[in-house]
């Protein structure tokens, strides 16, 4: 039996619940756990004690407590006729009746476990209701921090070109260079209409020989070729004039003889020779020829030399290697002149 402390409280609440439960029509008890698992009741006012065959449901607020024995108990009937626990019951407990909702949970309906209709189970959501009108704007939050340098854009397009900056003063003028040898004279004759030039760098040695006789030096066979020039007249009718300057030595005393030829020709244009006083000392020969151009295609002119004897002539060197690093003086220079 619930003691005196629990019986004034449990007179309080049902006097509080019974008016509630009137409303509804049904009735509220206080029951006391006297045994679990099954549960058993012992209702405190006008009813036997309530046993294993009986229904004592638990709401839900109950069942979310660990029940012990001895726990009081509001209970109030249901729609069923079984009785619902509603609260675990204190000295200072106030609990008010509450009406009761019908089952939500398939479980819930298979075991009649009713829940409190203020405290059920939360239904389905209801349809989403229309956008209310926009508030007004907050007020700006402050600044955030500086983000991370982005990536370097492409380049621009050039820009225009900036006017020209004023005129520099006149630097201080140089020590005059030293005189340079005196150039092959020019042949006479009208306007310099074209002008090619070739220095060649390396050295070429052989000792195939042109005779220093009457016969004119033949391109096939005599000497060995040295330099080389293509000119392409403007006018058939105009001058060419062919300058050739050579550098060699031989590698004893003797003849050093230089031929010019154009084309295929077999037979020299021109030939000039020079006296080798000694083995390996170096000898210049130079000479020109003047030749009416013929045609308007290009001409190859080609420059041969070699010893009247069989020694070995080096062509820009001596003892046949090359010397003065590739700026001994041996060229070809053809200018076309108007007649």
């Amino acid at each position: 039996m619930a003691s005196k402390g629990v019986k004034r409280a449990a007179d309080s609440i049902r006097r509080v619940s019974e008016k509630s439960a009137r409303a509804e029509g049904r009735d509220v008890q206080l029951g006391i756990v006297r045994r679990l698992n099954p549960i058993q009741v012992e209702l405190s006012h006008g009813r036997a004690l309530l046993d294993e065959g009986d229904d004592v449901l638990l709401g839900q607020g109950v069942r979310a407590t660990k029940l012990v024995v001895g726990d009081n108990l509001v209970l109030v009937d249901t729609p069923d006729n079984d009785w619902l626990a509603v609260s675990v019951l204190s000295d200072d407990a106030a609990v008010a009746f509450t009406n009761l909702a019908a089952p939500v949970d398939p479980s819930d309906a298979a075991t009649k476990q009713y829940v409190d209709a203020g405290s059920g189970a939360t239904g389905a959501t209801g349809p989403t209701g229309s956008t209310g009108a926009a508030g007004s704007s907050g007020a700006t939050g402050p600044t955030g921090g500086t983000g991370t340098t982005g990536a370097t854009g492409t380049t621009g397009a050039t820009g225009t070109t900036g006017t020209t900056g004023a005129t520099g003063p006149t630097g201080v003028t140089g020590v005059a260079g030293a005189t340079g040898p005196t150039g092959v004279t020019g042949a006479t004759g009208g306007k310099v209409v074209q002008t090619v030039n070739t220095q060649p760098t390396g050295f070429v040695a052989g000792s195939t020989t042109i005779p220093l006789d009457d016969s004119i030096p033949q391109q096939s066979t005599e000497g060995i070729e040295v330099m080389t020039l293509a000119i392409t007249p403007t006018n058939a009718a105009n001058i060419l004039v062919i300058e050739v300057a050579l550098w060699g030595s031989i590698s004893a005393a003797d003849s050093l003889t230089a031929a010019l030829f154009v084309g295929s020709t077999e037979n020299a244009l021109a030939a000039a020779a020079t006296h080798v006083s000694g083995g390996d000392r170096a000898q210049q020969l130079s000479f020109s020829h003047r030749v009416v151009a013929g045609v308007t295609t290009a001409l190859a002119f080609k420059v041969r030399a070699g010893p009247n004897a069989a020694n070995t002539f080096t062509f820009n060197g001596r003892a046949g290697a090359r010397i003065f690093g590739g700026v001994a003086s041996s060229s070809i220079t053809i200018t076309e002149l108007t007649p």
